[in-house]
């Protein structure tokens, strides 16, 4: 009899939780629409995320979409970054990368992109900024900085990429093809003879189809593994813990010191171990719980 008060009273405390409203959700901003042009593309949208306040002392963020485009996950990645203060432009990659960019052209691209960002962050235009790439646009990211090598670069984070990489955009890559000969590429290889500079490789505990932990060792430069437990390709239902864990991964590319920059070397240039790591990688923060519907769908 004497424990029936406190089982009413937990019974209770358990109705308030299952009642009270759900967590806010990343709240998607509608971003501004940016047009820039090439030769290659005369035309090319790109989606802006810019924080309340005009200017900020992070780095710009050029985010580079996966396979199937600019989708919900980065859009609410995006929109997160910028609630944080950071300014964000999302690059579609399945347009960017839909033909073989010659290397001026993809110099002259990039140079836009990371002025551009700079000018509205009231930073200096030619400062470097922080490249995001999700999936196969994270495999992009060390082809394209040895192509045209790193001086834009102050950092980059990996999500969930593979080993094999593509230099052009095909639907060939949504259906895990093999691409075309001359347009494969060794997504290692490239990571190895990668300028120095500070590289996060990030991934879901449960997304089996990733390469991040593999390929950590790799980079040069300062670098780190970074799990985020529990997640899946999408992070359906860590969200908010892979929110977390990014912004930290940018924090520390932000105040890690830059190594000397040099153009790409050859694959044998340096062993994986022949540079220093970044911090000792600690786990992802299990993310909060999620309420079912309060955070949309990935890709």
């Amino acid at each position: 009899m004497a424990d029936r008060p406190v089982l009413a009273l937990f019974c209770a405390a358990t109705a308030l939780l299952a009642n009270a409203a759900p967590r806010a959700a990343v709240v998607r901003q509608d971003p501004e629409q940016k047009i820039f042009k090439s030769d290659l593309h005369p035309r090319l949208v790109t989606n802006l995320y810019a924080p309340k306040v005009g200017e900020t002392k992070k780095s710009p963020v050029i985010f580079f979409s996966g396979e199937w485009g600019w989708r919900p996950l980065q859009q609410d990645t995006a929109s997160y970054l910028a609630s944080t203060g950071r300014l964000v432009l999302g690059i579609d990659g399945t347009t960017f990368f839909d033909g073989l960019i010659p290397v001026n052209e993809l110099a002259d691209d990039l140079a836009q992109f990371r002025a551009f960002a700079n000018e509205r962050a009231g930073r200096p235009r030619e400062t470097p900024v922080i490249l995001i790439g999700f999936a196969w646009g994270a495999e992009m990211i060390p082809y394209v900085l040895n192509q045209i090598g790193a001086s834009d670069a102050r950092g980059a984070v990996l999500i969930a990429p593979d080993k094999k990489g593509a230099t052009r955009f095909r639907v060939g890559i949504q259906l895990k093809m093999d691409s075309p000969p001359g347009e494969g590429f060794d997504v290692e290889d490239q990571l190895r003879r990668m300028a120095p500079i500070p590289v996060v490789l990030m991934e879901g505990t449960i997304d089996q189809a990733s390469a991040a932990k593999d390929l950590s060792a790799v980079p040069r430069g300062p670098h780190k593994y970074v799990p985020v437990a529990g997640g899946d390709r999408q992070f359906h239902e860590v969200r908010d813990g892979f929110f977390a864990v990014l912004a930290d991964a940018l924090r520390w590319i932000d105040n890690t010191p830059l190594l000397s920059r040099q153009r790409p070397g050859p694959s044998a240039a340096a062993s994986p171990d022949a540079s220093p790591e970044g911090p000792s990688p600690t786990p992802a923060p299990t993310a909060p719980s999620v309420v079912p519907g309060t955070t949309p769908p990935g890709d």
